[in-house]
């Protein structure tokens, strides 16, 4: 069993980070090995549907469903398939905004990737997909730009491109504040991406010559 946890906190209210988190298709936003979230339905407790990870090259494919749906303050849910265990969201309100917690409880993928990579590894490299995850939970809901088309096919563009680096490069999307033309001068096709990122162009990111 993998025991992972992740914190951050956000400057925005329990009932709005909680409506971000209780959309599946938002997750892949946050999320660099998460490649697709799909058929998802209502049931008498939240919400299901199915999973497509990307991890190390190999594909990892299951369905996950509720198990609890609290709201604004908790979330859990299982997945079987590919990879079986439970993800569980806490919010609480904390000074004026909220703090958030992840926990996740999986067994070993029963797929070649344990063949491809020790244990270790694979734990560090599922830890920071967790940190990364909550930070850029963090920064979507404080910018408010979580679901502007521009950042949702910016972001896919990118996370595309650059993996396994995706997670540092997508939190950076988010963060910095640099002009389209100082990009444009610098040769770092990652940078280039960030700051067309930061200019609201998704046509720009196209035309940077990184695809």
């Amino acid at each position: 069993m993998v025991e992972l946890e992740a914190e951050t906190t956000v400057d925005a209210s329990p009932e709005t980070v909680f409506e971000f988190i209780a959309v599946p298709k938002n997750h892949p936003k946050i999320l660099p090995s998460l490649v697709e979230i799909s058929n998802v339905d209502e049931t008498d407790v939240g919400k299901r549907g199915r999973y497509v990870f990307k991890m190390v090259g190999q594909s990892m494919k299951g369905q996950f469903f509720d198990i609890e749906f609290d709201r604004p303050n908790r979330r859990a849910y299982e997945m079987t398939g590919d990879i079986v265990g439970t993800v569980t969201w806490t919010i609480e309100e904390s000074n004026g905004g909220s703090y958030v917690h992840y926990h996740q409880e999986t067994e070993p993928p029963e797929t070649d990737l344990l063949d491809t990579i020790t244990e270790p590894i694979a734990r560090t490299f599922l830890q920071r997909e967790a940190d990364t995850m909550v930070e850029n939970l963090r920064t979507l809901v404080e910018e408010g730009i979580a679901d502007t088309p521009w950042a949702r096919d910016c972001f896919s563009h990118c996370l595309r491109l650059h993996s396994p680096y995706s997670a540092i490069l997508y939190h950076r999307i988010t963060g910095m504040k640099v002009s389209l033309a100082d990009a444009l001068s610098n040769t770092s096709c990652e940078t280039r991406a960030i700051c067309a990122a930061r200019s609201n162009s998704w046509a720009a990111v196209r035309n940077l010559g990184i695809s």
